[in-house]
């Protein structure tokens, strides 16, 4: 149904993030929402990159439609695998506290700090922003080789006139993962123009989704939970990290948002738990079984 309905242009655009989104907020593995947003979030971030090292051409679908079917499927297989399945669709569900807001109130506030690079509707204004800075040529064409050949660099074919495509040695994740963004809203790929386009939004794009996931984090720790009042001695992001996202490529800003938030030991103090009661804690929270 998923490849149907993205084959005919009605899961595209912004309903296509949103419902990948969905999905996976859905995988049931822990119970209560920011840990799953936590560890959901980071699975799907880390292994979406991966698929790209299989080619377009031999998978017959992007990546952002394979990438929807199969937590589809997985969600469906898993809830229809047992009877009465009721008590698994529940499960689907996850437990909310008042607290499981603030990470959707950071990533607003970060939506909005990175309105310049989100509003941006002309390849004149993306240009304008990245001959500001002084390698996003260079990853831009990264990003666009991925692309509109539908792999990473070395999974290309080599070029007519024969040599190599240049930039194939190098680290290639986190521009893999903004094509997998961008197959989200537009499975074909788009002109010259509109890649630009997408180029500047989906960057902007993965530092609100990496400010969500590292709040989420945070909110997750059961000292925080039980001590919300702690959230806001490392809750602000210090002024490194804001000018990374000013400053240079967002893959930089994702290690950045991690050294700033972890970095504060008051929290992860109040967080601290002994083996025991971690792995408890640990048994109580899973509910992928």
């Amino acid at each position: 149904m998923i490849i149907v309905l993205r084959l005919n242009g009605q899961l595209d655009g912004i309903l296509g993030l949103v419902f990948a989104a969905g999905l996976v907020l859905l995988l049931p593995t822990v119970k209560r929402l920011s840990l799953r947003l936590l560890l959901n979030g980071l699975l799907a971030m880390g292994f979406a990159p991966l698929t790209w090292w299989v080619p377009e051409r031999v998978l017959g679908i992007d990546h952002g439609t394979l990438l929807m079917a199969v937590t589809a499927g997985t969600i469906s297989w898993w809830i229809l695998s047992t009877k009465p399945a009721r008590p698994r669709l529940r499960r689907l569900v996850p437990r909310v506290k008042w607290i499981d807001a603030v990470p959707f109130l950071a990533g607003g506030l970060a939506a909005s700090s990175l309105g310049t690079m989100l509003a941006v509707r002309s390849a004149q204004d993306a240009l304008s922003l990245m001959t500001d800075k002084w390698d996003y040529q260079s990853h831009f064409n990264i990003y666009f080789m991925i692309r509109s050949h539908g792999g990473v660099i070395p999974t290309i074919p080599g070029p007519s006139s024969g040599g190599a495509w240049g930039f194939a040695e190098y680290p290639q994740g986190f521009h893999a993962l903004l094509a997998t963004f961008a197959d989200l809203v537009r499975p074909d790929s788009g002109s010259l123009d509109a890649e630009l386009i997408s180029f500047v939004n989906l960057q902007a794009a993965v530092c609100v989704v990496t400010v969500v996931l590292v709040m989420a984090g945070l909110c997750a720790l059961p000292g925080i939970r039980r001590r919300p009042a702690a959230l806001a001695r490392g809750s602000s992001a210090s002024p490194t990290t804001g000018s990374c996202w000013s400053a240079s490529l967002p893959s930089f800003s994702l290690a950045g948002s991690g050294m700033s938030f972890g970095g504060r030991g008051p929290i992860l103090g109040h967080g601290g738990c002994r083996p025991s009661s971690l792995q408890r804690w640990q048994a109580q929270e899973c509910c992928f079984r």
